[in-house]
């Protein structure tokens, strides 16, 4: 299920602050990023470099196999909800 159905996220200044999640179903949340969409603009790894990087091209890629824990899982929406391509995705 896609983050943006659970999440409350709203403008601060000029950057997107995700305020609540919940996750009721209990299972493994991953990251993903849709390369087809990224254009590299690099606000992902800005946020989040222990959870994305970048390739060759300047665009970003998810470190390891995206499994998020409760560490990991506020900079990742908050990368997501950053993103301005929407190429971020949270997903069980």
């Amino acid at each position: 299920m896609p983050l943006a159905s659970l999440a409350k996220v709203e403008q601060n200044s000029c950057y997107w602050v995700v305020r609540s999640y919940s996750n009721t179903n209990g299972g493994l949340l991953k990251v993903r990023i849709d390369l087809e969409i990224c254009q590299g603009q690099g606000r992902c790894f800005s946020i989040a470099p222990s959870i994305f990087d970048f390739d060759d091209l300047g665009n970003g890629v998810v470190i390891g196999d995206g499994t998020l824990n409760t560490d990991t899982l506020a900079l990742a929406q908050l990368a997501q909800a950053n993103c301005p391509e929407h190429a971020i995705f949270i997903e069980e």
